[in-house]
C-alpha cells in the first residue's frame, strides 16, 4: 500500500522508468549498436519497487499510449504474478527482462502499420511476424540469452493452441512467456492505442476471466485475480452505501479489498479519507466502478488526492 504522501513520488519514479526505456528503444529503432546492457538496471528498480507501481497502471489519471508504458506495465504486473507463485529469483529476473523486450519486434514493423484495425492480409502477416523479429533481436543484437527471447517468440501464444506464430498450447508454452502473456493482456486493455480508448482495470479483469479466459493458464489466471483482485488497486467504486472509495490494496477475497473513502453519497468530498478493509465491514460492499460523469473528473480525482 502506498501512502498518500508518498504517491506523487512513486508516479514520478514510475514516469520516469517509462521514459528511460523509450530512449532505450529509440536506440533500438535507429539500428544503433547497444554496447552495454541497457535494461538490467531497470529490471532491477521493478524487482525492489514494482509492487508500488501497480496503482500507477490503473489509477484514474490520463493514460499515453506507447510500447515503453506497455513495457513496463507488463513487467510491474508479470513480477506480481511471480511474487504470488513463489518463483525463484533466477526466473523472476528472466521473466522481468523479457516483460520489458517483449514487444521489441515491433520496431522491425514499418511505422505505417502502427497500429491499426484496417489491415491488409499482407500488412496483417507483417505484424504477427513481430516475435519472430523480436527474438532476434534479444538473441543477435541485445546478446541476452535464450530463455528471454523466447518470451518475445511465445508472448502471443495461447494456452488454447490458437495464438501465433507457432500454434503452441499449455505447457509447450514456457512458463515466463504463459505469465507475460497475462500481463501483457492487461497492460494493453488498460492502456490506450490510436484505434481504441483504454477500458478500466475491472472491466480488462472482466474480460481476462469471462471471453478470454481460455486463452491463459488457467492456474496462473486465478493466482492473478487472487493478488490483482476483481478492482484492480488503483480503481474508483461505489460503496452500497453510495459513497465513493478508491481500492488501495488487496486483501484473500478478491471482492473485499482495502479501501481509502474520498466522498459520501452526496459527493461531498472527505476530509478525513478513513481507510477501511471491506473484509472486516460485513454489511459494506462494492457495487460497481464509480461513473465518470458525476462530481469529479477521473483526472483531477487522481491529482488532487495524490
Amino acid at each position: 500500500m502506498i501512502d498518500t504522501k508518498e504517491r506523487p513520488k512513486t508516479y514520478l519514479q514510475y514516469r520516469g522508468l517509462i521514459e528511460r526505456v523509450e530512449r532505450i528503444f529509440a536506440e533500438i529503432a535507429m539500428n544503433r549498436c547497444m554496447v552495454n546492457d541497457p535494461f538490467t538496471s531497470i529490471a532491477e528498480k521493478i524487482y525492489m519497487d514494482g509492487p508500488r507501481f501497480l496503482e500507477c497502471i490503473t489509477a484514474p489519471r490520463r493514460q499515453e499510449p506507447g510500447l515503453a508504458k506497455n513495457a513496463v506495465d507488463t513487467a510491474v504486473i508479470s513480477l506480481g504474478i511471480a511474487h504470488a507463485m513463489g518463483l525463484a529469483d533466477c526466473t523472476i529476473h528472466t521473466l522481468l527482462l523479457g516483460s520489458l523486450l517483449h514487444d521489441v519486434g515491433m520496431f522491425s514493423i514499418p511505422q505505417s502499420m502502427l497500429p491499426t484495425k484496417d489491415l491488409v492480409k499482407t500488412e496483417q502477416r507483417c505484424i504477427l511476424a513481430h516475435p519472430i523479429h523480436g527474438y532476434n533481436v534479444i538473441l543477435k543484437k541485445l546478446r541476452y540469452h535464450n530463455r528471454i527471447g523466447l518470451v518475445a517468440l511465445q508472448h502471443h501464444e495461447y494456452w488454447n493452441g490458437t495464438g501465433y506464430p507457432q500454434g503452441l498450447s499449455g505447457t509447450a508454452i514456457t512458463l515466463e512467456s504463459r505469465i507475460v502473456a497475462l500481463g501483457a493482456a492487461f497492460a494493453a486493455m488498460t492502456s490506450p492505442c490510436s484505434y481504441r480508448p483504454s477500458i478500466t482495470g475491472h472491466q480488462a479483469m472482466n474480460k481476462l476471466t469471462g471471453a478470454l479466459r481460455t486463452q491463459f493458464d488457467p492456474d496462473m489466471l486465478q493466482v492473478f485475480v487472487g493478488f490483482m483482485g476483481i478492482y484492480p488497486r488503483g480503481s474508483l467504486v461505489r460503496l452500497n452505501t453510495g459513497a465513493i472509495a478508491r481500492v488501495i490494496e488487496q486483501t484473500e477475497l478478491p471482492l473485499k479489498p482495502r479501501i481509502r473513502i474520498l466522498a459520501d453519497a452526496a459527493g461531498e468530498a472527505s476530509t478525513e479519507e478513513p481507510e477501511l478493509t471491506l473484509t472486516e465491514e460485513p454489511y459494506l460492499g462494492i457495487i460497481g466502478e464509480a461513473e465518470d460523469k458525476v462530481w469529479y473528473t477521473r483526472e483531477r480525482l487522481y491529482e488532487t488526492r495524490s
